[in-house]
């Protein structure tokens, strides 16, 4: 298949390129121009005209172009991207008659992170039907993009997958996810995920294959999480001290088998994808020193 990934040379887009690109035709959309002779479009998600143009003959388009929220930008600056930056994609999808958008919303979009430091989860694990309540820009921002991408499924001419990935635990990140000071270039210090959830950048990028290559019509969400947690301490000890208590847990099972199970439920991605987490936090930080 013929597959756009903006974003393609961030973060996690190097890894959703490269994962991709070993069975499908893969078009790079970047403010970054090419380092190599790809099939590539240096192209801003503001250029809403350029972007139409570089959509132009793509089946699929992979969405991830947007402000993280640990840069450092403007609130202004954050929603300006992330927001217009989202319909510019669908819009230009649209126009371009392509029939699939992924869009890479985010965990942040329920709020359930240090914004909204009193707010606990309704009930535990979190599925994709828990209320969305971000305060925070970013976050915000990201909800907003899944009611864009919820617009566009609606006419029925686009099919619509919507991943929320969890903090993607890249290698340079993995000392901070234990607690370790220091931060990167260009971004702002945060508080490690507040639920002390985290998913393998390869696990992630092989959710947005694996969706490219779903057989599918319509719209759907999907959390993106490993079964774990990145501290020692059990998941539920570590939600009664955050909030001074527990909510009604749904699956207490999981708690009881795997005492640190993740917040968040990954069964659909499971069940829908086929996808499952292949990395557990003991694998990922081995040879931290």
């Amino acid at each position: 298949m013929r597959i756009a990934v903006t974003g393609g040379r961030g973060r996690l887009g190097r890894y959703v390129v490269r994962e991709l690109a070993r069975h499908h035709a893969v078009r790079v959309i970047d403010r970054s121009p090419p380092d190599r002779d790809d099939d590539a479009a240096a192209v801003d998600v503001l250029d809403g005209a350029a972007l139409a143009k570089a959509l132009a003959g793509q089946e699929i388009a992979i969405h991830l172009a947007a402000i993280d929220r640990s840069v450092a930008r403007s609130p202004e600056e954050v929603f300006e991207t992330n927001v217009r930056g989202t319909w510019n994609v669908f819009h230009g999808a649209a126009q371009a008659g392509v029939r699939r958008v992924i869009l890479c919303s985010s965990s942040s979009a329920l709020g359930l992170d240090d914004t909204n430091p009193k707010m606990p989860p309704l009930y535990l694990p979190i599925d994709e039907s828990h209320p969305a309540r971000p305060t925070g820009t970013y976050g915000l921002s990201k909800l907003i993009g899944e009611q864009i991408a919820a617009a566009f499924a609606r006419t029925g001419e686009m099919e619509v997958l919507i991943l929320r990935p969890v903090y993607v635990a890249f290698p340079e990140m993995l000392p901070f996810l234990l607690g370790r000071p220091g931060r990167e270039p260009g971004r702002e210090a945060e508080p490690r995920p507040y639920l002390r959830a985290f998913v393998g950048p390869e696990d992630a990028a092989r959710a947005f294959f694996l969706a490219a290559e779903r057989a599918y019509a319509g719209i759907e969400t999907f959390h993106i999480a490993a079964a774990d947690t990145f501290i020692d301490e059990p998941t539920l000890d570590h939600i009664r001290g955050l909030y001074g208590g527990l909510p009604p847990l749904h699956k207490p099972e999981l708690y009881g088998a795997e005492p640190r199970a993740s917040a968040w439920d990954i069964e659909h991605a499971r069940r829908a994808l086929g996808w499952r987490p292949s990395t557990s936090w003991e694998e990922l930080s081995k040879g931290i020193a």
